[in-house]
């Protein structure tokens, strides 16, 4: 399970949590521009966009969950079991893997305007990367600083929703979260007056009344709830505040080891999260053992190489002493 939204004040940022139950071999890896991309049944790319963002590389293949280019465009992919559909490949589609499409659409496209006419024709596809190696059922999010849409491929074919609220989490399809959201737009950070007698006077007996009924479990409809309300009432700050506050929202939707058990018996815990501050292309994250904020910026990289350049997590506790 995961948890993704947009973050707009001075600058353009994404926040994502990564909820799993166990380690992928994650780390930052930059794609430089040369670097040879090559997909299941479309052309090789010898030149494109750099992008950078959480990956496994597998066969010198980095297998993003989200990622940056370096126009600020940002893609993330989150677990939709039970609902994803991949397909056979079919005559003049654009057809991709699933692990293919944040890398193909980063790798071209500047906007999400620019990618949409491309991303409608997509035809996600049932080939595994390697054999031993099966497909994770995922839908997906495509933002800039002015659009952001979700991709969803279920039985019916492809789905492409305008996401003008900016968060994405897990099952069930968009459409049915923000139906779902229409249940609590009566939350509010005050404290609640009567609305329906003058004769009643609320006595508050503490602060926070105002959005009694938000959802505080992990499931999918909870968190978005949950982030959406937190996003919105988020005061503006300067940008860099801002990636304080997109931690900060994300921390309240992370999950502890031990409060959600998946049906193999294992805990399911934010194993990272990450702010991406897409304006400026750097990637911040910290990990569920240490809480240390990390960053990482791609323009202090050489973007024309053709080599991958990845940083392992570092597996610290991230506490100081001060005395």
């Amino acid at each position: 399970m995961c948890t993704f939204f947009t973050y707009k004040k001075d600058d353009f940022f994404v926040g994502r949590n990564m909820d799993i139950e166990y380690s992928f071999g994650e780390r930052v890896v930059i794609s430089p521009r040369k670097y040879p991309w090559k997909w299941k049944m479309q052309k090789k790319s010898l030149s494109s966009y750099a992008i950078m963002g959480m990956a496994n590389i597998t066969d010198n293949f980095p297998l993003y969950a989200e990622a940056v280019n370096e126009y600020g465009l940002c893609m993330a992919s989150l677990n939709f079991p039970k609902s994803a559909k991949y397909f056979e490949a079919k005559d003049n589609k654009v057809n991709l893997a699933p692990y293919e499409l944040i890398p193909y659409i980063l790798t071209k496209f500047k906007t999400v305007e620019e990618a949409r006419s491309t991303v409608e024709n997509i035809n996600i596809i049932d080939i595994r990367f390697r054999d031993d190696m099966p497909l994770a059922p995922l839908h997906f999010v495509l933002a800039d600083s002015k659009d952001c849409i979700v991709i969803e491929q279920d039985e019916q074919g492809l789905h492409i929703y305008d996401n003008d609220i900016g968060v994405l989490t897990n099952n069930p399809s968009f459409p049915a979260h923000r139906v779902n959201l229409e249940n609590y737009m009566n939350l509010s950070p005050r404290n609640p007056k009567s609305c329906y007698s003058d004769k009643i006077v609320p006595n508050s007996y503490g602060q926070g009344m105002g959005a009694v009924g938000l959802p505080g479990d992990s499931s999918p409809m909870s968190r978005f709830v949950r982030t959406v309300y937190n996003k919105y009432v988020s005061l503006n700050s300067p940008s860099k505040r801002a990636v304080t506050e997109v931690f900060k929202i994300l921390d309240q939707v992370s999950m502890i080891r031990g409060s959600v058990i998946t049906e193999s018996n294992l805990y399911d815990i934010t194993s990272y999260s990450c702010c991406i501050d897409a304006s400026k292309g750097i990637y911040y994250f910290k990990t569920y053992d240490n809480l240390k904020v990390y960053a990482i910026d791609m323009h202090r990289e050489n973007l024309n190489s053709h080599i991958l350049l990845d940083f392992p997590l570092p597996d610290e506790t991230g506490i100081s002493d001060l005395n």
